[in-house]
């Protein structure tokens, strides 16, 4: 596995718990890398509601779009497994930030895996990048 920059467990915001499902399996019995992403998208609409954002993956004018992810892969899981996904906020500019998400297995202190996910603010009726959402914005104060 990857080494690299291991982020604390307790540097993340907010929790979502999700179980894997036997169809996230590759040929080696392993979680697949691609299932993550699920994953992290699954956790990530949930982050925006907690942070009162209920409306972002359906408000036309007011919304996000992922301009980039980067991901390093620490360890393997298999399925059966319950995982813990943090999310931070780690950067905020005027038209995007990034969020900072992590997997953990359960109660594990290390991480599966790590991501960092560029989103940009966007309007789609006029398709250009907007200012980021206030709330974003005051989290990261």
């Amino acid at each position: 596995m990857k080494k690299g920059i291991i982020v604390n467990k307790n540097e993340f915001d907010h929790w979502f718990k999700l179980n894997t499902r036997w169809v996230d399996m590759d040929s080696m019995g392993h979680i697949n890398h691609a299932s993550y992403l699920n994953y992290m998208e699954t956790a990530r609409v949930d982050y925006f509601f907690h942070l009162g954002l209920p409306n972002i993956h359906l408000n036309r004018k007011n919304s996000v779009i992922l301009a980039s992810v980067k991901i390093s892969y620490h360890n393997q899981s298999n399925h059966p497994s319950r995982f813990d996904i943090g999310h931070k906020v780690s950067r905020v500019g005027d038209k995007s930030f990034d969020l900072l998400t992590g997997i953990f297995l359960n109660d594990k202190i290390n991480p599966i895996c790590i991501a960092t996910f560029k989103m940009v603010s966007f309007n789609y009726e006029i398709n250009q990048s907007i200012k980021i959402p206030e709330q974003i914005n005051n989290i990261h104060r």
